[in-house]
């Protein structure tokens, strides 16, 4: 038997009574939890106070408390090895042990004469107050809880230093200021100038841990919604994600685990949009970029990824082949030239964005809508409808045939045509000339090899609208539908990215012989080079925002600050 404990109970003139237990095992339990081994029905005694554990180097005490409130030989102890024999003080409780011999195992004696009605079963006689045994145990409880040992260490000693410590922490207050001290950290750069005004955002007799309201944010501050049509719950307070007093130079400077909160496991009802419910990290689990869809009268638009290969397709409604238009000596306006990437696609102002491709400014350089050889420099507007189109040359001839002709032409008053009577000569010419330049345009009528200049670029759908002549039908023009942003969803800057070729990022360009190809970088294109460790950032607030820009209003304080102000603020 490893452990002997030994309860002794004096009762009276009649003798004691001895309780002997013994304990299989090699740790011995004590504590007031009735799971212990040794149970201690005492208050000052914790539920799971200390062990005794047979160990290589003897048998050695732990007290499992955050102060000590064990003692061996009165010496306070968190851990040590038994020394042969001694005393061991719990609470109320004095233990007598003795190490193990050839013939008996560790033996711990104890008296329950004298405790109190909870700490003895048997509820003995109690000890008068103010007697020895009573006077040490408040003496030792003080000792083993709080440490407070040595001749200076005292009651008397610990209220100065109180006094002194509020004392001084006055005087700093005063020295330093209010809130100096009670900031609990430093503001971020916008607030500083009204870093020392706390009731600008945080209300009078709230508590320290009270929330600023998002009304209080939204007074200075847009914050146009997220989705919040889509969210199955709130939205997250403005100080939920911005924190202030957190040293952050910029609040909307947020880390990953801010959108992780909610994307690592988001819900939502009716998206109009592919919504991927999990995403951690852009190396791990972020999904394939997405775009809209919207093949010729199909609706609603619809998106996809981009490694979905059966439904991405570029669907503007515009013939484009940029294989061709990267081919060596191409013919130009002026001759053979070489044309790369940045003579159609120029960025905006800012840098970010390719600015959409428009005729006049990308193709009518090459492409020009002349018609007739007889008028040079002439040609038709461009974006118009068929009837306008068709206007616009029966006015051009109707001009160049009076000049042409205007000898010939003798002034007559207005006259009707009767019913059944020959077209006149000039109109016949006219709509000659006329039907001569459309087939130019948008080839003849009915063709199926759709040549024409128009056609060229265009998809046409013929309708049946009758020309002024009423001898051909005219063709419509359907109506292109190139995006500006392929990716409305993120931000991409173009300037940050100048010092890689287009063909790195695009690099199925130059092979490109189909219109619906879509040569948008993909994912993996993109981690290349944006990885962690030893990468481009790949934080969520590199390509994505939470509220939306396009909705934010323009808001201004009532207070408006000095130069001065604001540089004595930093």
């Amino acid at each position: 038997m490893p452990f002997t404990i030994i309860a002794k109970e004096r009762l009276g003139p009649a003798g004691e009574k001895i309780t002997t237990t013994q304990l299989s095992g090699t740790t011995l339990r004590i504590g007031r939890g009735t799971d212990n081994d040794l149970h201690l029905n005492d208050h000052s005694v914790q539920y799971h106070h200390a062990v005794i554990q047979q160990e290589d180097a003897g048998y050695v005490l732990r007290d499992l408390n955050v102060l000590s409130l064990t003692s061996v030989n009165d010496m306070p102890v968190k851990e040590m090895v038994l020394p042969e024999a001694g005393t061991i003080r719990i609470g109320p409780y004095t233990f007598r042990f003795a190490g193990p011999t050839a013939t008996s195992p560790f033996t711990i004696e104890y008296d329950l004469t004298g405790l109190s009605p909870e700490a003895s079963p048997e509820t003995p006689a109690p000890i008068p107050a103010g007697s020895e045994a009573t006077t040490r145990d408040e003496k030792f409880r003080l000792v083993a809880a709080y440490k407070l040992q040595g001749r200076y260490l005292t009651k008397t000693t610990i209220a100065v230093l109180a006094v002194f410590m509020v004392l001084g922490g006055s005087a700093l207050v005063y020295a330093l200021g209010k809130h100096l001290i009670f900031m609990p950290g430093t503001i971020s750069v916008k607030h500083r100038l009204f870093a020392n005004d706390c009731a600008r955002c945080h209300a009078a007799w709230k508590p320290i841990f009270t929330v600023v309201p998002d009304k209080t944010c939204l007074s200075c501050h847009s914050g146009p919604p997220h989705f919040s049509e889509r969210a199955f719950g709130p939205a997250p307070q403005c100080a939920g994600c911005h924190a202030e007093h957190k040293g952050r130079a910029v609040l909307a400077a947020l880390p990953d685990s801010t959108c992780i909160q909610c994307h690592g496991d988001l819900k939502v009802k009716d998206a109009r949009i592919p919504i991927a419910p999990t995403v951690h990290s852009f190396m791990d689990d972020h999904p394939e970029f997405a775009i809209t869809v919207s093949p010729l009268g199909q609706h609603p638009a619809q998106r996809a990824r981009l490694n979905d290969a059966e439904r991405v397709a570029d669907t503007a409604a515009i013939k484009l082949d940029h294989k061709l238009h990267l081919k060596s000596n191409l013919m130009g306006p002026g001759g053979p030239e070489q044309l790369s990437c940045a003579s159609c696609h120029q960025a905006d102002p800012q840098g970010a964005y390719m600015r959409p491709v428009t005729y006049e400014k990308d193709c009518m350089r090459c492409h020009l809508l002349d018609f007739d050889e007889r008028l040079p420099g002439k040609t038709i507007p461009h974006g118009q409808t068929p009837e306008e189109v068709d206007r616009f040359l029966r006015a051009t001839y109707a001009e160049y045939y009076l000049l042409q002709h205007q000898p010939e032409l003798k002034p007559s008053g207005t006259t009707r045509r009767l019913p059944g009577a020959p077209r006149p000569k000039e109109e016949i010419r006219i709509n000659g000339m006329v039907e001569e330049a459309e087939r130019l345009l948008v080839g003849p009528p009915g063709s199926k090899t759709k040549k024409g200049k128009c056609v060229l670029c265009h998809m046409v759908e013929h309708t049946g609208i009758a020309s002024q002549s009423d001898l051909h039908k005219l063709p419509m023009i359907v109506k292109t539908a190139m995006p500006e942003r392929w990716l409305p969803y993120s931000y991409f800057d173009h300037k940050a990215h100048l010092m890689l070729q287009c063909v790195a990022c695009h690099e199925a360009a130059p092979r490109s012989e189909r219109t619906r190809d879509v040569l948008l970088p993909n994912i993996a294109s993109c981690r290349n080079c944006h990885f962690e460790p030893g990468g481009a950032r790949t934080q969520c607030l590199t390509c994505h925002a939470y509220h939306d820009k396009s909705q934010e209003a323009q808001k201004r304080t009532d207070q408006g600050y000095s130069i001065e102000q604001f540089r004595e603020a930093h």
